[in-house]
């Protein structure tokens, strides 16, 4: 597996640090705090608050990220591989309380989404092995295996919610919420800012980030990456309350005798979706953002409109197998494009370049 995300969050943030200080006062306090979690690195930047207090902040939120790593990893030693464990045994007991409001996110958005979200098919995941350390190297599951776990189709519907009490009748269900959980960490750091008083800020986890308020009076200024992860394609400014989520085949992927397989999974079939390389998702919110780029991109380039609508999305970047970007209208006056505009075509309208 190899992750090509790293070079882009290294120009993430040189783009970010460059627009703030270059919009910035000398009076501006802006501070930037950097961790790792969720496999990547964060960037926490925090404006208008005393360095002492942005400080401490940034530290509560990786304390708290930290924890939700750990508790939400489906395969560790936390609360959600916990659950897992106890479902496969077939028997009711309590939930940890981290994961409830995750099934309850969770069954909402799939429900939305038509089954092209199933946080519910966790076996299927475990069988590509993305993420195998026993050196053995990277090959796709068997064809019988996966089919035998859908044939019995796992589904959060099949969990019985009691107050804490949880209980599955279907031996397929096991939870990863891999789907959305880092939209949903994002909101949750979101929060937790608001809390401590924080008004102007920007959470990014892995390049999936929302900001709130505005960089001293300015709005900020985000990257896009290209569809290969390795550059910036274009920016956009927001300003007030805004996620921006990109999903691509360039995050978690294996090769296989000369073809690359992606972990971005059609819960239909078991297997990497086809058709698109990259979608962004512009929305409020980053668990609503991050949940639908999921589905735009399992359900295609000629059906992700009509699931754009449907989730309530009216901004979004697709890029197909043949490099084209379609955008929504909405969308394409707000960006700015780095070196020579792409083939683009705007949904509704005739294409231009």
């Amino acid at each position: 597996m190899t992750d090509s995300s790293r070079p882009f969050r290294l120009m993430l943030l040189a783009t970010v640090a460059l627009s703030l200080f270059s919009a910035c006062s000398s009076n501006d306090s802006v501070y930037t705090g950097h961790f790792e979690a969720f496999g990547g690195q964060v960037d926490v930047t925090i404006v208008g608050v005393p360095v002492a207090d942005a400080r401490q902040a940034v530290e509560t939120l990786r304390q708290d990220l930290a924890y939700m790593e750990r508790a939400w990893d489906p395969e560790g030693s936390g609360a959600l591989a916990r659950t897992n464990r106890l479902l496969a045994t077939g028997a009711p007991f309590s939930a940890p309380p981290s994961i409830l409001p995750l099934i309850d996110r969770g069954r909402t958005l799939a429900l939305l989404a038509d089954g092209l979200l199933n946080p519910a098919f966790g076996k299927v995941r475990v069988l590509w092995k993305f993420e195998d350390d026993t050196g053995e190297g990277f090959r796709p599951p068997d064809k019988a295996a996966v089919e035998d776990l859908l044939r019995m189709e796992p589904s959060l519907q099949d969990i019985d919610v009691n107050g804490f009490r949880l209980h599955s009748s279907n031996e397929a269900v096991a939870l990863d919420f891999s789907e959305f959980v880092e939209g949903y960490a994002v909101d949750q750091a979101i929060l937790r800012l608001l809390e401590l008083g924080i008004d102007d800020a920007m959470v990014n986890v892995g390049g999936n980030l929302r900001a709130i308020g505005s960089r001293a009076g300015h709005p900020w200024r985000v990257p896009i990456r290209r569809d290969d992860g390795t550059g910036v394609l274009a920016t956009l400014d927001i300003q007030g309350d805004e996620s921006i989520i990109t999903v691509g085949t360039f995050e978690n992927y294996g090769d296989f005798e000369g073809r690359r397989y992606h972990d971005l999974l059609d819960p239909r079939t078991g297997w990497p979706a086809e058709g698109i390389r990259a979608v962004t998702v512009v929305h409020r919110d980053a668990t609503t953002a991050h949940a639908a780029a999921t589905a735009l991109f399992v359900a295609g380039p000629s059906r992700w409109p009509e699931e754009a609508a449907i989730m309530g999305v009216d901004q979004a970047m697709v890029i197909d197998a043949q490099g084209t970007l379609h955008l929504s209208p909405r969308l394409e006056p707000r960006l700015r494009f780095m070196g020579r505009k792409p083939a683009i075509r705007i949904i509704g309208k005739m294409d231009s370049r």
